[in-house]
């Protein structure tokens, strides 16, 4: 069947230009770290609130450790940049939902 409906999708979403492994991975993580942290209240356990410190931190040791030569992360196995965008992607969660109180960020 040829596509005959009408969609207009251009330029809505470069979702596309992601590589797939990425998504595919990064979702990995998430889901490694769902073993070891399990959901509060039927909420993946970041959505409890986490201070950006901590994500941030987080993110820093494996990129840190990603530049050291380590390609892995020694407990799941897959990459640090994988996990490090894990962090990001929770950060933004708690900057772009969550209450102010968390952003314990230092003043600039």
């Amino acid at each position: 069947m040829i596509e005959g409906g009408l969609h207009k999708d251009e330029g809505k979403s470069l979702v596309t230009s992601i590589p797939p492994g990425f998504i595919l991975e990064v979702g990995e993580v998430f889901a490694a770290n769902h073993e070891k942290y399990p959901d509060i209240d039927g909420q993946p356990n970041y959505c409890a609130g986490l201070r950006y410190t901590r994500l941030i931190g987080s993110a820093l040791r494996h990129v840190l450790k990603f530049s050291a030569g380590q390609d892995n992360n020694e407990d799941t196995g897959l990459s640090h940049l994988s996990h490090a965008a894990c962090c990001l992607a929770m950060l933004w969660y708690m900057w772009s939902t969550c209450s102010a109180d968390l952003d314990d960020r230092m003043d600039s």
